[in-house]
């Protein structure tokens, strides 16, 4: 019996972190896309296995010192995985955040095509760029 799409995906991303590409690479589709919204500044769309690690492992601290994104559940609709996540931060500014995000990753024939996160964009970018909401 094969694993499936959620085991895929919780076994890819357990113990991500910087430079810790955990186990995303057998999981990766080699033309796969990571779709994080424009309004932030390390967001925007990163394409391919190589990328999409990179931006896990590197490109996202550089605007933090501490990240966790701890999965909440996940939602099992066969090809697409809804998973609700716990985000903790702290930003290299010393802005912390605590917010929940959810992320939807899309699959085809057991490889990780796609991955989209909605979030609430401006408390992502007030954390990185040290504003406090009024």
């Amino acid at each position: 019996m094969s694993a499936s799409n959620v085991e895929l995906l919780a076994q890819a991303f357990a113990g991500w972190g910087k430079d810790k590409p955990a186990n995303m690479r057998e999981v990766l589709h080699p033309d796969c896309e990571l779709v994080v919204p424009d309004s932030i500044p390390y967001g925007g769309t990163v394409r391919g296995a190589d990328a999409v690690i990179g931006w896990f492992t590197r490109e996202l601290w550089r605007w933090f010192d501490e990240f966790t994104s701890t999965p909440e559940g996940f939602v099992d609709g066969g090809d697409q995985i809804v998973v609700p996540v716990h985000v903790q931060a702290r930003a290299r500014n010393g802005k912390t955040m605590d917010v929940h995000n959810v992320w939807i990753y899309e699959f085809s024939d057991g490889k990780l095509t796609r991955g989209q996160v909605y979030a609430d964009t401006a408390v992502l970018r007030d954390t990185v760029e040290g504003i406090t909401p009024g």
